[in-house]
C-alpha cells in the first residue's frame, strides 16, 4: 500500500490549492481531523500521480474538503458529509467534487439509516474510481493522518471502538462490502500501472 509520506503532485494547482486552503481554515480548530484530511490528500495524490484514469485536481480537491462537515458552524443535518456537499454546492463549488463530498465512503448506507437519503440523493453519486480513490484514501489515512495498512483502516470501520457511537452491525457490514471493494478497485489500479508489487515478487 501507498504510504502516506507520498506528497500529491502539483498540489499548488487549481481547485486542489483553492480546498486545501478552506480545509484548513475550516478544520484549524481541530488538529487531528485537518491531519487526517492532509493524510487522504496525500493518499489520493499517491494514486492520482501513478493511475491515469484518476483525476488529479478533483480529486485532490475532494480529499482535502471531504471532512469539513464536522466544522461546528456547518452543521445542519449532523451527517458531515451531507453538511459539507451543502456548504459547497452554496459556496459554487464544482458538482463534481461537491457529489464526491457527499458520498464520501459509501455515505448513502449510513444516511439510509439516517432516514436522510432522499437529502443526500440530491447530490448525484460519482460513480468512477475517483470515488473509489476518495474512499481508499480515506481508509488508509487512518484519525491522525499517519497512515494505516488498507486491513486495518476497514478492520476500524467494521468493528469500531466501544467508545465509539457504533452502528448497528447489519449496517456497518453493509457499509462494509463497499468499502472493501473500493479498496480492491484501486489496489487493482494501483498493481496494473505498476505502482505496487504482487505477492512474491521483488
Amino acid at each position: 500500500m501507498p504510504q502516506s509520506s507520498t506528497a500529491p503532485r502539483r498540489l499548488a494547482s487549481g481547485r486542489a490549492a483553492e480546498a486545501q486552503s478552506l480545509a484548513r481554515h475550516l478544520l484549524g480548530h481541530d488538529p487531528r481531523r485537518l491531519r487526517h484530511v492532509a493524510g487522504t490528500a496525500r493518499a489520493a495524490g499517491f494514486v492520482a500521480a501513478h493511475v491515469t484514469e484518476v483525476h488529479e485536481d478533483v480529486i485532490l480537491a475532494a480529499a482535502w474538503l471531504h471532512d469539513i462537515g464536522h466544522a461546528g458552524h456547518l452543521v445542519r443535518s449532523g451527517f458531515h458529509p451531507l453538511d459539507g456537499a451543502l456548504y459547497l454546492r452554496e459556496a459554487g463549488w464544482d458538482e463534481d467534487v461537491v457529489g464526491l463530498v457527499a458520498h464520501h465512503s459509501h455515505s448513502r448506507v449510513v444516511a439510509d439509516h439516517l432516514g436522510i437519503g432522499s437529502e443526500l440523493a440530491l447530490f448525484e453519486a460519482v460513480d468512477s474510481l475517483d470515488a473509489d480513490t476518495l474512499t481508499f484514501a480515506d481508509v488508509i489515512a487512518g484519525s491522525n493522518g499517519q497512515g494505516v495498512s488498507a486491513s486495518k483502516g476497514l478492520a476500524q470501520i467494521l468493528n469500531p471502538p466501544r467508545d465509539a457511537q457504533a452502528l448497528p452491525q447489519e449496517v456497518r457490514e453493509s457499509r462494509y462490502a463497499l468499502l472493501t471493494a473500493s479498496v480492491v478497485a484501486v489496489h487493482g489500479a494501483l498493481l496494473a500501472h505498476g505502482a505496487l508489487s504482487r505477492p512474491g515478487t521483488a
